[in-house]
């Protein structure tokens, strides 16, 4: 999710929150939050709310304190507070990241980890409560996949559940019905165009070799991007139609038979899924011709793939 959204859901979480446990002093009405048009990409329509004057200024708090003589006053706090609140919050973890950098090889060695597979972040609703300590979480993957591209761009991870479909098909009938939603549990990666573009504009990725989706980072496909499965086909045979698997593959080398993509070439209102081959078809053959039987890690909402907190939890100060 680009950064944008990802700070609007966390406003939203603190402030659903704030309203539950401060009810006496709550003066927010999100019916008054002006929304972005529905048209607008994700990021482009979270930005316009964050930025939008009317929502920067709706009042969601009061507060009594005391002026220099001693006299009560009532204070209100607004909307702009609580975002400039969450963006300090992210900034601690960030800086912390940074620090940490330099010696995650060595913390992840320590834990017994494989780096290749493992995924360090924070839990959503500590970021939304702005907790005064803060646990990371680890979060172990089958297979690498993802994992490089992700440390590549030095993305901060944010594992929560229970947000819905983050990414939906405008269009139901022109996609496969087995992706419709992103299937769970299989450690996919899931992203629309447009970040992907806005990640190689922001990092001034200019001169990258065909098919490098950032430094040493090589996006490939088996099949034609975006291309359409056979199943929707009138005339087939829906329970003999050969399904085309559409996981995108990273990796740090060209792999041979698989097609190099361009993501400057590709439409903004796309999205795509990264991972391992057909591993969510169920024993069904994809048609790549590759076997598509696999084990699910398990659902991201079961305890089983819940990450774990390690034990280098750090104290996030006070904002002054």
């Amino acid at each position: 999710m680009d950064g944008a959204s990802a700070l609007l859901h966390l406003v939203r979480a603190s402030l659903h929150r704030d309203a539950v446990l401060n009810r006496s002093r709550w003066i927010f009405d999100p019916a008054q939050l002006k929304e972005a048009d529905s048209s607008l990409p994700c990021g482009r329509a979270a930005v316009e709310v964050l930025l939008n004057c009317h929502n920067l200024n709706l009042p969601i708090r009061v507060a009594i304190g005391k002026d220099t003589n001693g006299r009560s006053i009532e204070r209100k706090s607004d909307f702009r507070s609580r975002v400039e609140e969450i963006v300090h919050f992210l900034e601690i973890l960030i800086d912390y990241e940074a620090e940490k950098a330099d010696r995650e090889g060595i913390w992840l060695s320590t834990h017994h980890l494989k780096p290749g597979q493992t995924i360090v972040g924070y839990d959503f609703c500590d970021i939304a409560t702005r907790a005064n300590r803060v646990e990371p979480r680890l979060y172990r993957l089958k297979k690498q996949g993802w994992v490089k591209f992700i440390r590549s761009i030095k993305a901060t991870i944010i594992f929560g559940d229970g947000f819905g479909e983050l990414l939906k098909p405008r269009n139901l009938a022109s996609v496969c019905p087995r992706w419709t939603t992103i299937p769970q549990g299989i450690d996919y990666l899931a992203t629309s165009v447009a970040v992907l573009k806005r990640l190689q504009a922001v990092r001034s990725e200019t001169n990258l070799e065909a098919g490098e989706i950032t430094s040493r980072i090589f996006w490939t496909s088996k099949s034609k991007i975006f291309g359409r499965c056979p199943c929707l086909d009138e005339d087939t045979d829906k329970d003999l139609a050969q399904h085309i698997d559409p996981v995108q593959l990273l990796s740090c080398d060209m792999k041979k038979g698989l097609r190099k993509v361009n993501v400057q070439e590709l439409d903004d209102q796309g999205a795509v899924v990264f991972g391992q081959r057909s591993a969510h078809l169920d024993g069904h053959g994809g048609t790549d011709g590759s076997s598509t039987a696999s084990s699910s890690f398990g659902d991201s909402r079961s305890p089983s793939s819940t990450p774990a907190a390690t034990s280098s939890g750090f104290t996030v100060p006070e904002s002054k």
